[in-house]
């Protein structure tokens, strides 16, 4: 192998990660970082309390992640969650911080289709809903 294959299958198996926020209204933002395999991120979620979830999907490379774990549980909310996405929803009239903690599986990635994994701790920031003008364009916390 030569150096630019050497570098080639370096940098397939460095797969960043990225995890996308699919709200499923304007009252949901979420920032993520890139990491890579087996890193700890620290993700930002922003959220109006509603009573709607604000959804967080993980993708490697492109494709969707393929499980999850839940490590640590909100003090102030609920989650649910499927193969490739977790669901966070604040307990009615709740108002502040709020945490979770969520380890993500892909495979089919790098040289011999390795798995991956990466780990999120999610600080969440749960605003109260007031009106229709304030859910337009909050901005995470950071």
């Amino acid at each position: 192998m030569n150096a630019g294959e050497t570098l080639a299958a370096v940098a397939a198996v460095l797969v960043c990660f990225s995890a996308l926020a699919q709200a499923e209204s304007e009252t949901c933002v979420v920032e993520h970082p890139r990491g890579e395999h087996g890193a700890t991120l620290v993700a930002q979620m922003s959220v109006i309390n509603d009573g709607e979830p604000c959804v967080m999907r993980m993708h490697f490379g492109g494709a969707p992640a393929t499980s999850l774990t839940v490590r640590g549980r909100p003090a102030s909310g609920t989650l649910s969650s499927t193969r490739s996405s977790v669901s966070y929803t604040p307990n009615p009239g709740f108002v502040g911080k709020d945490a979770f903690d969520v380890q993500w599986f892909g495979s089919g990635f790098g040289p011999n289709g390795a798995s991956r994994n990466v780990r999120t701790k999610v600080d969440v920031t749960v605003r109260e809903k007031s009106d229709e003008s304030d859910t337009k364009g909050i901005e995470p916390t950071m």
